[in-house]
C-alpha cells in the first residue's frame, strides 16, 4: 500500500524529467543554427574559468575576431575568464613584460621588441595583410602631391607608423617629405581627417568608407602595395613554458572565432553593426566583407611572411640583430587546434 502511494509522485517526476529532456532537444534544433555550431564545436564547457587578461585595440574591426570570440562564448568554452583590456600596442607590451597581461594583441611591436632581447613569442595571427586604405584631401591627387602634408598615424612607431612609411617609399615619397603624426585610435584619425587638421590618415574599415561617402579620396590601398602580419597575439616564453594548455585553449577559441566569422555572415554582420557602433547595415557589409579576405586560413602565417615581418622589422628599426622565425614565431598550438576542430565539423 505504502509503494502504491508512493508511485504517483515518482511517475509525475518521471514524467516531468522526460518532458524537460524532449524541451531541451526541440530547442536544440530550433536554435539558430550559429548557436548549435557554438554548442556543438567544443565539448563541455570547463568551470569555473581561469582569469586571463587579454591586451587589445578596441574599436578596430582587424581584432574583431578575438571580441566575437568572447561575445560567443567559445574562450569561456575553454575554461578561460577572460578579460579584454583596451590598450596600445606600445602599453600593451609593457604590461605584457610586467605581468600584468598574459596575452597582447601587439601587431609588430613585439618582434620590435625581441630585437632588443625580450622573449616573447607570436602563436596567433588572425590577418595577414595589411586593412588599411590611405584617406587625403581630394585636392591631393598623387603620392608626389603629399610633399609638405601631414598624414596621421595610430602612433610613431606603431604598425601604422611603419606601413606608411613603406607606402611612400615604395611610391617615391621620402621619409622627410611628409610630416607623420601620432593620434591614437581610428575615430581620431577619421575626425581629424574630416575637419581638416591634417591631410592624409591610414583608416580601416569602417572610417575608410565613412571617408570615402564624405568625399575625400582614395590614394592607396596598403594590401595592393605591401604585405604585412596584423593582429597578432604574443605572449611571453615563461607563460608559455609554465601554461602550455592556457595558450593552447586561448589559440583553439581564438580560431574558432575566426571560423564563426567566415561561415556566419548574418550572425558576424550583427556582431560587427554592434561592436563598431555601426546603424547602417551597407556599411556593416562593407566592412564585414573588407575584413573577410585579410584573416588567416588558421592563425597562422607562411615562413616566408615570417622572415620579412622580421626584416620589415630590423629595417624599420635600423637593427643587425638576427633573428630566425623560430625565436619569435611558434604555431604549433594553432596547429593542433586546427586538426582538433576540423574533426568536429
Amino acid at each position: 500500500m505504502q509503494n502504491r502511494a508512493l508511485r504517483g509522485p515518482r511517475m509525475i517526476k518521471s514524467w516531468k524529467v522526460i518532458v524537460f529532456l524532449l524541451s531541451i532537444l526541440v530547442m536544440s534544433w530550433t536554435m539558430d543554427p550559429a548557436a548549435r555550431l557554438r554548442a556543438a564545436e567544443v565539448g563541455t564547457a570547463r568551470t569555473p574559468g581561469t582569469k586571463l587578461r587579454l591586451g587589445l585595440p578596441y574599436g578596430t574591426i582587424v581584432y574583431s575576431t578575438y571580441f566575437l570570440a568572447r561575445e560567443m562564448g567559445f574562450y569561456k568554452d575553454e575554461g578561460l575568464d577572460m578579460e579584454i583590456i583596451h590598450v596600445t600596442s606600445v602599453t600593451g607590451l609593457q604590461a605584457l613584460l610586467a605581468g600584468d597581461l598574459q596575452f597582447v594583441g601587439a601587431g609588430t611591436t613585439p618582434i620590435n621588441a625581441a630585437l632588443r632581447g625580450a622573449k616573447l613569442k607570436v602563436v596567433f595571427v588572425a590577418v595577414d595583410r595589411p586593412e588599411f586604405d590611405l584617406y587625403v584631401n581630394p585636392k591631393i591627387r598623387t603620392f608626389s602631391d603629399l610633399k609638405g602634408k601631414s598624414i596621421v598615424v595610430s602612433g610613431i612607431g606603431a604598425l601604422t607608423d611603419r606601413l606608411l612609411r613603406e607606402l611612400l617609399q615604395k611610391n617615391g615619397v621620402g621619409p622627410t617629405d611628409v610630416v607623420v603624426r601620432a593620434m591614437g585610435s581610428a575615430e581620431l584619425r577619421y575626425q581629424a581627417l574630416v575637419k581638416d587638421a591634417v591631410d592624409g590618415s591610414l583608416l580601416a574599415p569602417p572610417h575608410n568608407f565613412r571617408a570615402e561617402t564624405d568625399g575625400f579620396r582614395k590614394l592607396a590601398f596598403l594590401g595592393d602595395f605591401l604585405q604585412a602580419t596584423s593582429a597578432s597575439i604574443a605572449i611571453t616564453e615563461n607563460f608559455k613554458s609554465a601554461d602550455a594548455d592556457l595558450v593552447f585553449r586561448f589559440v583553439r577559441a581564438s580560431l574558432r572565432g575566426i571560423y564563426f566569422y567566415k561561415q556566419n555572415r548574418e550572425a558576424a554582420l550583427r556582431f560587427i553593426m554592434k561592436f563598431l557602433g555601426i546603424q547602417d547595415k551597407t556599411l556593416a557589409e562593407k566592412s564585414y566583407g573588407f575584413h573577410l579576405t585579410s584573416l588567416t586560413s588558421d592563425g597562422a602565417i607562411s615562413e616566408e611572411l615570417m622572415r620579412r615581418t622580421i626584416e620589415d622589422s630590423k629595417a624599420a628599426m635600423k637593427s643587425s640583430q638576427e633573428l630566425v622565425p623560430s625565436e619569435i614565431f611558434d604555431f604549433s598550438f594553432t596547429g593542433k587546434a586546427a586538426k582538433e576542430l576540423a574533426k568536429n565539423r
